[in-house]
């Protein structure tokens, strides 16, 4: 059996990582790094995420040290005066949670399912930060929960997310004989890789989540017989998902797929130009993108 990768193409980068010596490192050698390191990493690289943006610390060092002080922050925390990052096609911004909560149209209730999540996170003995932000000449502040291993927790820095996409391509021949100058006798398979991974904006920008989709068309002496797909996805303090629906007469899926920094309602839908999906009930920060993939009827 003779395969054949055939390369890797970027077709999109939504979002770059930065090549700073100060903060480049492997996304996948994930390891403990200081708050300080963190805070340093984020301030060089968030406009690469979040345009127009700073933030500078107030006040560090403070121990969180019973449980009406950490009630009292998550309560700041979820605070409609807060604020949290939102994608409108794959592109973060800011508003308030009010504003954010407003555009809900979920019954799932979103300040509880952020509570579940800041209870699981948050403890005792931990220590609280107030970072002091300017986004487009909105002024506000956070509260940003860390330990020894880095940042816990922050509404901005934790909800923001890189994201990359890459399709590769793979040809995979039943006779060894057969290579791609000879396209009117190939017979084999044809596997499209669609992939989207994310990494966490802070250091040591190691991944996130990944949704992948495996898009396979079979030939037949160089024509085209019948096509399989396939899908997988993760997500580290979040959810994601893939939707894929097959069009078999034009030899093609359309597909959509979707990151969320909280458990969120979904809805997919199709045509066959693409896929699109519908996220609502989340109080953190989503993202979400579509298309359609198609086979030629001949190799």
């Amino acid at each position: 059996m003779k395969k054949l990768k055939l390369g890797l193409t970027v077709i999109a980068l939504i979002f770059i990582i930065s090549c700073n010596k100060e903060t480049k490192v492997d996304p996948l050698n994930r390891q403990d790094v200081t708050f300080g390191e963190q805070i340093k990493s984020a301030q060089l690289n968030l406009n690469l995420v979040l345009k127009d943006a700073s933030f500078t610390i107030d006040q560090s060092g403070i121990d969180i040290k019973d449980h009406n002080q950490l009630d009292e922050i998550k309560n700041a925390i979820m605070s409609d005066r807060s604020f949290i990052p939102t994608y409108t096609e794959n592109k973060a911004s800011i508003t308030s949670i009010s504003e954010h909560k407003a555009t809900l149209k979920s019954a799932y209730d979103p300040i509880n399912a952020m509570k579940t999540s800041l209870d699981k996170q948050i403890t005792v003995g931990m220590k609280l930060a107030k970072l002091n932000w300017k986004v487009k000449g909105e002024t506000f502040q956070t509260l940003c929960i860390y330990n020894e291993k880095g940042i816990v927790y922050d509404n901005i820095l934790s909800n923001l997310f890189i994201i990359k996409a890459d399709t590769t391509r793979y040809v995979q021949s039943t006779d060894a004989s057969t290579n791609l100058k000879a396209a009117s006798s190939f017979t084999g398979n044809i596997d499209v890789v669609l992939n989207w991974t994310t990494y966490w904006v802070i250091y040591p920008f190691s991944e996130r989540g990944h949704a992948t989709i495996h898009h396979i068309g079979y030939y037949i002496n160089g024509k085209y017989d019948h096509q399989t797909f396939s899908h997988d996805e993760a997500m580290t303090l979040g959810t994601c998902g893939v939707g894929i629906k097959p069009y078999n007469n034009i030899r093609s899926i359309s597909y959509a797929y979707y990151f969320a920094t909280s458990i969120v309602t979904v809805s997919f839908s199709y045509t066959q130009s693409g896929g699109s999906v519908s996220v609502s009930g989340s109080l953190g920060s989503g993202a979400s993108g579509g298309g359609a993939h198609a086979f030629s009827a001949t190799h």
